[in-house]
């Protein structure tokens, strides 16, 4: 497979990826009169208060910088920080601040700073204001967030509690400072977060593309400081990470750190695997994730969920990158969440199931579990003739000869085969199938090269020809037998390839055929070497669905609230 340093030069021309703010909330009403027992939500009786900017030092001394915002009062008050790399401030010298400015915190700031709680910024080792060397999700990172939480927890105008919050990298510095379980991180609210940036770079060894942008480009002027040559200049602090001496140094090192791998998970990787160190995550979790995310896969969110061991709830909606789809019922949600975590209360923000689910047609359903605990498989075939049977066919091959130009942007379902890929569809279904989890694909083939790749699409095509992109997933073959080591393919020999696809929760309605494409290049992830000639055998080769029966009763038009 190709390394990093032969696609070095992709960086030069790469757009920034994992945008971190969160959207602007919108304004919290005051709650109803809440039910008997229970506690309202917080409402608003405060104003803007001090503001503080502060260099934190870390563990090894390096200064980290925050701004917080204060409610006016004596507090003591519960504390939620924002910890990025995208180094914007609380601007309190703004007139609009919180409401048109922009700038990272604002939103939150100006809804939760009147409910009482402290607001914060903080920005990640090696940008805006912080010193230290960049390093894409290292160890460095988590240690950081546990002297910031810390520092805050210590401080006079605090409670002792805090937070942990925020969306794409922002949502991903909670994940890792919660492993290290500082004292008085009292909860994590992480949305779109990176749990492995392994999974993030690669596709069970397949360098991605992200669907658009070229692979492996971080959020961070440093490795494009280094692949060019160019002296970082003082910038605008509220977008850019500032010209501190020592940057560019900083973006060499980092881009022959990360940049020039090859596609193993190595120790670089390991170290920043936080699922692997989740044993001492006990901070009670509020998840969320887009099930059409294409920046940060649903490839991360099954391990991740499964491994967490403290309290959480997740909410897995049909949107992309960042806040859930029905915003203003998980917002309400965070809401409620926040105040009982933080401040103690009673409010029914328990009550909700573990797992909040929404389908493609817009329906809710609930679930103890992510995967559901009570999918069975529904097994199809790859059989001759690019049918997708329900039961295993007689032997035989299908062949294909690899061109990555001829890579559909979209390969629809009704695309015909052309050589260059296999496609696959089944009879039209006699009864709906309700996907929910990970589809896992099986495969018995063989390769003309010594590195290939398989890259599998699966669509839902209606009855007037019309398809709906379910979901995708992608194996280099030298890895099929362990993500740590490459091993060649033999040439001719028939070797067996499993992997999982990306987890979707998807409704597919009676008479609607499901169509499987097989190829070895894809816009999604890096084209592979051009000319592969790959056999596939189609008594042994397959693909299973995890399918959940649920009555009708079980799907409501929005998702669960709790009581007010």
């Amino acid at each position: 497979m190709q390394t990093r340093a032969a696609l070095l030069g992709l960086l030069l021309v790469a757009a920034p990826l994992l945008a971190g703010c969160l959207a602007d909330a919108p304004t919290a009403t005051p709650s109803a009169a809440p039910a008997k027992g229970r506690d309202p939500l917080t409402t608003a009786t405060h104003t803007l208060g001090s503001f503080l900017s502060e260099d934190v030092p870390a563990y090894d001394g390096v200064p980290l910088h925050i701004d917080v915002q204060l409610p006016n009062g004596s507090g003591p008050f519960p504390t939620l920080i924002q910890y990025t790399p995208y180094s914007s401030s609380l601007n309190p010298n703004d007139e609009a601040w919180g409401e048109t400015s922009g700038k990272s915190g604002d939103a939150l700031a100006s809804e939760y700073v009147p409910y009482g709680y402290a607001v914060a910024i903080a920005h990640v080792r090696g940008s805006g204001q912080s010193g230290g060397c960049f390093s894409t999700g290292g160890p460095d990172e988590a240690r950081d967030g546990y002297s910031l939480v810390e520092w805050v927890a210590n401080q006079s105008w605090s409670s002792k509690k805090v937070a942990l919050m925020g969306t794409s990298y922002v949502g991903t510095t909670p994940i890792s400072t919660a492993t290290l379980h500082p004292p008085h991180l009292t909860t994590i609210v992480p949305v779109s977060g990176v749990s492995e940036w392994y999974r993030y770079y690669f596709e069970n060894g397949v360098p991605r593309f992200f669907g658009e942008l070229p692979f492996g480009v971080v959020y961070t002027d440093q490795p494009i400081w280094a692949a060019t040559g160019l002296v970082p200049k003082p910038r605008d602090p509220v977008a850019y990470a500032e010209g501190v001496p020592g940057n560019a140094q900083c973006g060499s090192a980092q881009m022959q750190e990360a940049y020039a791998k090859d596609s193993d998970y190595d120790a670089y990787w390991m170290a920043r695997d936080y699922v692997k160190d989740l044993a001492n995550a006990t901070a009670p979790m509020l998840y969320a994730h887009g099930f059409l995310d294409e920046n940060t896969p649903t490839s991360l969110v099954t391990d991740f969920l499964n491994a967490y061991p403290g309290e959480k709830r997740a909410w897995l909606q049909q949107h992309g990158h960042g806040v859930p789809a029905s915003f203003k019922d998980y917002h309400a949600y965070v809401h409620r969440w926040l105040d009982h975590w933080m401040l103690g209360r009673d409010n029914g923000a328990m009550d909700l199931p573990p797992v909040v689910v929404e389908d493609n047609r817009g329906k809710y359903h609930n679930a103890t579990a992510w995967p559901p605990a009570d999918a069975h498989e529904a097994t199809f075939w790859l059989g001759a003739g690019g049918k997708l049977a329900d039961a295993p066919p007689a032997s035989g091959s299908a062949t294909y000869t690899d061109d990555p130009r001829a890579v559909q942007e979209v390969r629809d379902a009704n695309v015909p085969a052309d050589g260059t890929f296999l496609r696959f569809e089944s009879a039209p279904l006699a009864a709906p199938l309700h996907l929910s989890g990970a589809p896992r694909v099986n495969l018995t083939a063989a390769s003309s090269a010594t590195s290939t790749q398989w890259d599998v699409l699966l669509f839902d095509e209606a009855p007037d020809g019309t398809s709906a992109f379910i979901t995708r997933g992608y194996l280099d073959a030298r890895h099929r037998e362990g993500l740590d080591h490459g091993v060649d393919v033999i040439p001719g020999k028939d070797l067996l390839y499993a992997w999982p696809m990306h987890s979707r929760d998807f409704h597919v309605d009676k008479g609607h055929r499901l169509v499987l494409t097989l190829a070895s290049s894809d816009k999604y992830v890096l084209p592979d070497k051009p000319g592969a000639t790959n056999t596939v055998k189609l008594g042994p080769s397959l693909v299973t669905l995890p399918v959940v029966d649920l009555p009708g009763s079980a799907y409501a038009d929005a998702p669960p609230s709790s009581p007010s």
